[in-house]
């Protein structure tokens, strides 16, 4: 299958266009569990931390990890893009926060993270052979906090 991303145009399209619609379709194969696709989107030396800490290296062992939570707690979850920046260190890489919000997952015993559950994702797109790439993903929920004293 090829994906959205994989078939367009992007000769006609501004870098910025371009990491966008790479988000859009990482988003997109996420929530249609389809997680070999979405691996493509990955440099083969791509690292990876979630939200509980867990430090993934290569797209292998990322694809390997997101394969069983698509089986089991993200079988059912949808996530979407709130709010969606782009920055450009170099003209050959692009920094990237995502927020997002997930519904559907199963709730793990002990795990009270609210419904939705909403989060940040910070991303390290290189452009390899005018190809933008993932090459490193830090991922965190977003999780209330109480007011502090004071305030």
């Amino acid at each position: 299958m090829q994906t959205a991303y994989a078939n367009a145009a992007v000769e006609h399209q501004t870098p910025e266009d371009s990491v966008r619609l790479l988000v859009e379709n990482y988003m997109d194969l996420w929530n249609r569990h389809d997680i070999a696709e979405h691996s493509k989107l990955l440099t083969e030396d791509a690292d990876l931390v979630n939200v509980v800490g867990m430090h993934l290296r290569g797209r292998e062992e990322i694809q390997r990890q997101h394969e069983q939570l698509h089986r089991t707690i993200f079988s059912r979850m949808v996530s979407r893009i709130l709010h969606l920046s782009v920055r450009f260190p170099t003209d050959t890489t692009a920094l990237v926060h995502v927020n997002w919000e997930m519904r559907g997952a199963v709730r793990l015993p002990g795990w009270n993270v609210p419904e939705p559950r909403t989060g940040v994702m910070t991303m390290l797109l290189v452009n390899q052979d005018g190809k933008w790439m993932v090459r490193a993903l830090h991922n965190t929920d977003t999780i209330p906090v109480p007011a502090l004293p004071g305030e």
